[in-house]
């Protein structure tokens, strides 16, 4: 679940997309499918994609692509969401297969852990 506090502030400043971000909701997916966390919540979803992705031979490509590019982990890079996505899925897309490679290269790994200083 996300989870996120605003003040009065933020309220003000907030906007709501007119449709789901179709690339978020991929995000979204590829950690839902990678988790058991809440699964019985969600068991009647995981079993159909689970199905839907075996008989459609997506498989393959969910490993090899998709679960290296959302893994099971707390960060994923923000380019994967562009802004865009919220037009719909090509603009997205587009958006995406447009990051210059630098910015791949510096939000393609997890930021450090940043330890308690004392």
């Amino acid at each position: 679940m996300l989870r996120i506090h605003f003040n009065d502030a933020d309220l003000a400043r907030t906007r709501l997309a007119p449709a789901p971000d179709p690339l978020f909701e991929i995000a979204a997916s590829m950690h839902r499918l990678q988790s058991s966390r809440g699964r019985w919540a969600y068991a009647g979803w995981y079993r159909a994609a689970r199905r839907d992705l075996r008989e459609k031979g997506l498989e393959r490509a969910l490993r090899g692509v998709l679960l290296p590019l959302y893994p099971r982990a707390a960060y994923y890079p923000d380019f994967l969401t562009p802004p865009s996505g919220v037009e719909d899925l090509e603009a997205g897309l587009e958006a995406l297969l447009a990051t210059p490679s630098e910015r791949v290269a510096e939000e393609g790994h997890p930021p450090p852990v940043q330890q308690g200083g004392g």
